[in-house]
């Protein structure tokens, strides 16, 4: 990516300098040229017009004294302004040049000079009728005084002085348009370190998350405009690494909690089936192969549950139930498992009906669960009490045991799909580590809360909430 983007960088760059090159060469120096040129006239016109109405010039009789003053006016404006002034008459006749001694040493005609018909000011260029060897710029200004001597006053000025003020100009252009070139190539650099730079990280950041190394660290600046597009990938590669995580804990789980009972089922079935157990004693092993199909079940159950909330998250179809009903009746579902633990259900419920509106399937999924959790973590003859209890508009629901409680450390964890604690690797051969995470997603997914309060070695209480109907 480097070497891409800093081949589009120059890229930009050389064009930018060949266009703006191109166009500078084909504009700037005509234009400076006529600009130069254009000032000048006018500047030459100004003073040959103020020296049209100079006495000294339209009263001049060209003789003796007056005419060497004259002279000596011609010769210090012409010397202040690096020019040449004539004095003509109509016929073409040169008078008096600043250039040549006075008194002329013989009549010059200027041939080809024809008068204009108006009295306006005009210029031109060259050699003006052949009189130089070099072209000058001439301003021809009429001498509008009655009565006068002089017709006309001419201004010469070198076009190579116009031409090295233009050069002079176009230098500067020059010069600015370099250093704004190189100013410019702070553009191209700043881009390069401030955007390019960061995207190369975050493309060898996200290239490092695709080939599987998660923990690669993040060197760029936290204060850039790529930021959340950085926080972003940390979270996907967060996200990636929890579903690594959480699919070898899946496969771990799973796996375990399956072996158990597919053994027995297999080895009890064999044996039927071989007649290692008598007929007479069939129907004991065909009960425990029935009970780990049931577990089987269970636990596929509890699995497409998971997925489902995970992917599509939990479709609520809101009713209005008696909450209290359906907590007898899960109590009612559980008395096998209770007999067989010696364990009692106490219903402290609030009233003979309460109402409540929430999805009744999945909160019966939820007392369910808890239900089913308390018995496996209840101590043998010990009671599992479950209370209802009206708060404002709450309906508070608790579901305690008196088991051997949950760590403090591991009370956060116990939210996690297939998360197990130790206590329970000890005392639950058949969960699978995904009733509580269920429970909090239904939960959680009707804008309810659910807390646990837990002792170890004493017993946890579960306690959610539910709107009152």
């Amino acid at each position: 990516m480097r070497h891409k983007q800093a081949r589009k960088l120059l890229i930009c760059y050389l064009l930018f300098l060949i266009i703006g090159t191109a166009l500078f060469l084909a504009f700037v120096p005509d234009r400076l040229e006529n600009h130069v040129l254009k000032r000048k006239t006018e500047e030459l016109t100004l003073s040959a017009e103020q020296m049209s109405c100079y006495p000294e010039i339209y009263y001049c009789r060209f003789l003796g004294e007056q005419g060497l003053q004259t002279k000596e006016l011609l010769d210090s404006v012409a010397a202040a302004r690096q020019m040449e002034i004539w004095l003509l008459n109509d016929s073409g006749r040169l008078l008096m040049s600043s250039r040549l001694p006075y008194p002329l040493p013989q009549p010059t005609e200027i041939s080809g000079f024809v008068p204009p018909d108006d009295s306006a000011s005009y210029w031109i260029t060259g050699d003006f009728f052949g009189m130089f060897h070099r072209n000058m710029l001439s301003i021809i200004v009429p001498v509008t005084a009655i009565p006068r001597t002089a017709d006309y006053v001419i201004v010469h000025y070198p076009m190579s002085l116009v031409e090295n003020e233009t050069a002079e100009l176009t230098d500067l252009c020059s010069l600015t348009l370099l250093i704004v070139y190189l100013l410019s190539f702070l553009l191209p650099v700043a881009f390069y370190f401030f955007s390019v730079r960061p995207l190369e990280k975050i493309t060898r950041l996200s290239r490092a998350y695709v080939n599987g190394d998660l923990d690669v660290p993040d060197t760029a600046s936290p204060d850039d405009e790529y930021a959340p597009l950085r926080t972003n990938l940390k979270y996907m590669a967060q996200e990636l690494s929890q579903a690594g995580e959480y699919q070898r804990k899946f496969l771990s789980n799973v796996s375990h909690d399956f072996r158990s009972p597919l053994t027995s089922i297999k080895g009890y079935a064999e044996a039927i089936l071989d007649g290692t157990i008598p007929k007479d004693a069939q129907d004991k092993y065909l009960e425990i192969i029935l009970t780990e199909t049931e577990r089987l079940t269970h636990l596929t159950q509890n699995i497409l549950s998971v997925n489902t909330l995970k992917s599509n998250g939990v479709i609520l179809n809101f009713s209005t139930f008696d909450i209290n009903e359906i907590i007898r009746s899960s109590a009612a579902a559980m008395e096998i498992q209770c007999r067989k633990k010696d364990l009692q259900i106490q219903l402290s419920l609030s009233g003979n009906v309460l109402k409540v509106s929430a999805d009744k399937e999945k909160i019966q999924q939820v007392v369910y669960n808890l239900l089913d959790n308390a018995i496996k973590f209840s101590d043998p003859h010990s009671a599992i009490v479950i209370s209802t209890a009206r708060k404002l508009k709450y309906i508070f629901v608790s579901v305690k045991d008196s088991g051997c409680g949950i760590p403090a450390e591991q009370i956060p964890k116990i939210w996690d799909r297939f998360y197990k604690s130790d206590a329970s690797r000890g005392k639950d051969k058949r969960g699978t580590g995904l009733g509580l995470s269920i429970v909090k997603e239904i939960i959680q997914a009707h804008g309810q809360n659910i807390n646990v309060i837990s002792t170890e070695g004493v017993g946890s209480e579960f306690t959610f909430t539910l709107n009152k109907a």
